[in-house]
């Protein structure tokens, strides 16, 4: 099933609907306290929302993979 795209009418940001979830923020925050001391803070700086909303999805099934593994 392919997703619509969204933009927000404010600043302009546009992407797939999973990218304008609420709290999703939050938790790729809470994520990033895990990797201070790693060097990647000023990489993670560097990114667009878009790039961060695919990093959290990729450390989503990362963290489930190796649950069930």
């Amino acid at each position: 099933m392919r997703q619509a795209k969204y933009k927000c009418p404010c600043c302009n940001l546009s992407g797939k609907a999973d990218l304008f979830e609420p709290d999703w923020p939050i938790e790729f925050s809470d994520i990033l306290h895990t990797l201070q001391g790693t060097c990647a803070e000023k990489d993670i700086y560097e990114m667009t929302w878009q790039e961060k909303r695919w990093l959290l999805n990729t450390l989503r099934r990362l963290k489930d993979q190796n649950s069930h593994g």
